[in-house]
């Protein structure tokens, strides 16, 4: 073997020890991160019919439509590519479950919640009886959501918000709030009027008092492209743009692990 060949050769053999090394390395450090660090346990809140069953389906591979509703709170796993395992407790959001929501604030007031995700849906909140009974939500003949709706539904959105945020002190360690607007499909020709509402309307300064002791995020969601109140309307979300938005968030909740 010429000179050349063997400096190649031995290159190549480093390189290809290198290469094996790391991965090595972080499958160790992959099983770690999975069987003994603790997990991080994320509060999923939200009024009512904005999605949050079927967000935590997409968001941990469960991809089935449900249109069940919470009763109690459930728990979700989900596996990051960091090994990291983080805990959703889905929470129910109808205004009769307030004592078992409270229960989970408890649990956040004793300092075990490192995070919240907040469902919103900028006033789109579904039920099986607008599913029966579509014209309470649309004007006559059209399309078109009535405005009244949606800013009755926003009002539910924010008095569930109030619920978490009436808890937050100094005494409460939360590290971040992540506010997800779901269903895009249904809001995105109007996404700059909904981005502002929530980031610079009234439901932006109702969490102000937190932004000098809990990092805020507004981030946008589909968890399914489905009609609105089994009603057909103009959906100009693409199933690209939906995985674009469930990758971003994923990588947004790793970002922000300790």
């Amino acid at each position: 073997m010429d000179p050349v060949s063997a400096v190649e050769t031995f290159s190549t053999l480093v390189t290809g020890v290198e290469i094996a090394s790391k991965i090595k390395v972080n499958r160790i450090k992959f099983i770690w991160n999975k069987y003994c660090r603790p997990r991080i346990r994320v509060l999923i809140y939200g009024d009512s019919g904005v999605g949050k069953t079927q967000f935590l389906n997409t968001l941990t591979g469960k991809n089935a439509y449900t249109v069940q509703r919470t009763r109690s709170v459930q728990k979700y796993f989900l596996t990051l590519s960091s090994g990291r395992v983080v805990e959703f407790l889905d929470t129910p959001g109808h205004q009769t479950a307030g004592v078992i929501r409270g229960e989970t604030l408890d649990e956040m007031t004793r300092g075990k919640i490192n995070g919240i995700i907040n469902l919103v849906d900028y006033g789109y909140q579904d039920s099986d009886e607008l599913q029966k009974n579509p014209d309470r939500a649309f004007n006559v003949d059209t399309k078109e959501v009535k405005e009244s709706f949606l800013n009755e539904n926003r009002k539910l959105e924010m008095s569930r918000t109030e619920e978490f945020v009436g808890r937050i002190n100094p005494g409460v360690k939360i590290d971040w709030i992540i506010t997800v607007i779901n269903k895009a499909d249904v809001w995105f020709s109007d996404k700059d009027d909904v981005l502002k509402h929530y980031t610079q309307g009234e439901y932006a300064k109702l969490l102000s008092s937190l932004v000098h002791s809990v990092k805020l995020y507004t981030l946008p969601f589909c968890s399914v492209i489905t009609p609105f109140a089994n009603r057909e309307m103009r959906l100009i979300l693409s199933e690209r743009d939906k995985k674009g938005m469930f990758e971003t968030l994923v990588a947004h909740i790793e970002s922000l692990l300790p």
